[in-house]
């Protein structure tokens, strides 16, 4: 016999993973053949100091162990991120001086039992040793996979538990309890098959410290009575299996009975409480009849209405004004249909939710939507008149104003000699032209005299001349004539677009403008070209954003590197909520 012993120590915080992982380790070791034992133990004044001790019976079989794939999936329950002290790592083999101490008597059993197993492993006889109490195979022969019709592979790990009647799981855990040996008799053992058959095998019992042996052949009667004995043995523990399996199923169909039950009595409980506090209307209508069966006191209307609504394919659902409480209101109706175990609709349940807060709110504001409609388009009038009037100011006023002073100036004697009254007279007719564009920029007059798209003509090329960008304008066959106000709404639209544009570093600008039967599309682009500094549009943006607000049109834009795009429609009728997307 020989003593492995391994010292090592790990860091306090893990020392109690560590004891956990020994106390469930999973007992792979004690398959290995030539295995008697093993301990583990704590340094009596350090708890992290572990010492682990196995007995094996030759040094060959502990070395077969660490080579094995059982060591290795052993040691895969070793908690992650263990730390060792490397000056406590220490693994010692020690061989026992024969003659120091007396013999093992349970090492030397074991031995003898694991010996004599494999000699018997191509018998005929049945030979199984487990593990008590809990019944684990540890090894076995092909006999006994045969009689139980399963695989020698399968076997070893199971609990023989699984493999034998009750009675005699019963009565080996009694004589396991109780160290019970039966080597000069023999023990009648019922083993079943896959199919629940029992076999009866008349097997020799050895009980040991932690394990079990059980050692027969297949029982062959002498004589009638015996094999009539030994058959209605067979039927009778057959008998209590089914029997024992009848009780378990109805156990816990009675449970799940009992379950059931409780969960719709309590489901029954919750519905009828929410049911008294929701404001729902419920009631029940005969699908043939039209009558109404049931109904609480919340719901309205009458049986004729109810009956209509359960006519209509289900699900339905409607809104409408019932009188709720000697007032009018409003409900959503729905009806379910109600069928029988063939099929057939039987009835259909009707129920009815008050909805008059929802729809008096809705109708709310729905006023003052119209409201707030009417009020931007007078905003917008108002602000267009009040450029209108400012434009006319200053081309009228002003700008006339400014014209007749530089003439008169230009009248004085000897001013074509007089540098002062030379600047002065360019300084005027620099102002009068800053005039005019100012008034341009309130009023477009082009727009008055020209259209939209004459005035748009006539402004691109102004800018292309001004900016050195280009321009290229698209106006769709067919625009005609619009509203003073739409057109200017337009045409400033495009104006801003075109200098968001030109400030995000565009060189080129694509403007399209096209009539469609109820709006008007406007697209203003950049098409393809090199990079762009990659900046979102601001305050040209927010601009464009506020006039399609004010007109209840729909704004998409987008940009990236190569291209930026702003597309506008605004409706020539009825006017709508924006809406704004960014698609880029």
């Amino acid at each position: 016999m020989i003593l492995a012993v391994s010292r090592f120590r790990v860091r306090g915080e893990d020392a109690t993973r560590v004891r956990e992982a020994f106390l469930n380790r999973p007992q792979l070791v004690e398959r290995a053949l030539g295995f008697q034992g093993m301990e583990v133990f704590n340094d009596r004044e350090d708890p992290n100091l572990f010492c682990l001790v196995t007995r094996w019976s030759d040094f060959e079989s502990f070395r077969a162990w660490h080579a094995s794939q059982s060591h290795a999936i052993a040691h895969k329950g070793i908690p992650k991120g263990i730390r060792l002290d490397a000056a406590y790592t220490k693994l010692d083999v020690l061989c026992r001086i024969e003659g120091s101490s007396g013999p093992v008597l349970a090492a030397r059993l074991f031995d003898w039992v694991l010996l004599i197993g494999k000699h018997l492993m191509d018998a005929e006889s049945v030979f199984v040793l487990f593990e008590l109490p809990g019944g684990r195979i540890v090894d076995c022969n092909e006999a006994l996979a045969a009689l139980t019709g399963r695989e020698r592979g399968s076997l070893l790990g199971c609990s023989l538990w699984e493999h034998v009647t009750a009675a005699d799981q019963q009565a080996l855990k009694l004589a396991a309890a109780a160290s019970e040996r039966a080597l000069d008799r023999r023990i009648r053992v019922n083993f079943v098959d896959v199919s629940d058959s029992p076999h009866t095998v008349l097997c020799h019992m050895e009980v040991q410290a932690g394990v079990m042996a059980l050692l027969g052949d297949f029982d062959r009667p002498r004589d009638d009575a015996q094999e009539r004995f030994l058959v209605l043995n067979n039927e009778l523990a057959s008998l209590n299996r089914e029997n024992a399996r009848q009780r378990e199923e109805l156990a816990r169909a009675n449970a799940a009975l009992r379950s059931t039950i409780d969960s719709l009595a309590a489901e029954r409980e919750l519905l009828g409480s929410v049911l008294a506090q929701m404001p729902l209307g419920v009631a029940v209508i005969d699908s043939s009849s039209g009558r109404i069966v049931s109904a609480n006191a919340k719901i309205g209307g009458t049986r004729k209405q109810l009956a209509a609504l359960a006519s209509l394919p289900s699900p339905q659902n409607r809104e409408r004004g019932v009188e709720m409480g000697g007032a009018a209101g409003w409900v959503l109706e729905s009806a379910a249909p109600v069928r029988n175990s063939e099929g057939r609709v039987i009835a259909h349940v009707v129920t009815q939710t008050d909805i008059t807060g929802r729809v008096d709110a809705e109708r709310h504001l729905q006023t003052l939507t119209e409201s707030l409609k009417a009020l931007a388009a007078s905003l917008i009038r108002m602000r267009d008149s009040e450029r209108r009037a400012l434009q006319r100011a200053l081309q009228e006023g002003v700008a006339q104003v400014a014209t007749v002073a530089g003439w008169r100036l230009a009248a004085v004697p000897g001013s074509s000699d007089n540098k002062i009254l030379k600047e002065a007279a360019q300084l005027i007719r620099s102002c009068c032209v800053d005039i005019r564009e100012i008034a341009s920029h309130l009023h477009p007059t082009v727009l008055d005299e020209l259209g939209l798209a004459g005035a748009l003509s006539d402004w691109t090329k102004g800018y292309q001349k001004a900016a050195g960008m280009s321009v290229r304008l698209d106006v769709a066959p067919g625009l005609g004539r619009m509203p003073a106000a739409f057109e200017l709404n337009v045409f400033r639209i495009i104006e801003e677009s075109v200098l968001g544009i030109a400030m995000l570093g565009a060189q080129r600008a694509i403007v399209s403008v096209e009539r469609l039967r109820t709006a008007c599309r406007i697209t203003v682009e950049s098409g393809a070209q090199p990079d762009l500094p990659l900046g979102e549009p601001g305050v040209h943006l927010a601009a464009i954003e506020s006039r399609t607000q004010e007109l209840g049109g729909v704004l998409n834009w987008g940009w990236s590197v190569k291209w930026i795009h702003i597309e506008v429609t605004l409706p020539l009728r009825a006017q709508r909520k924006v809406r704004s997307r960014r698609d880029g």
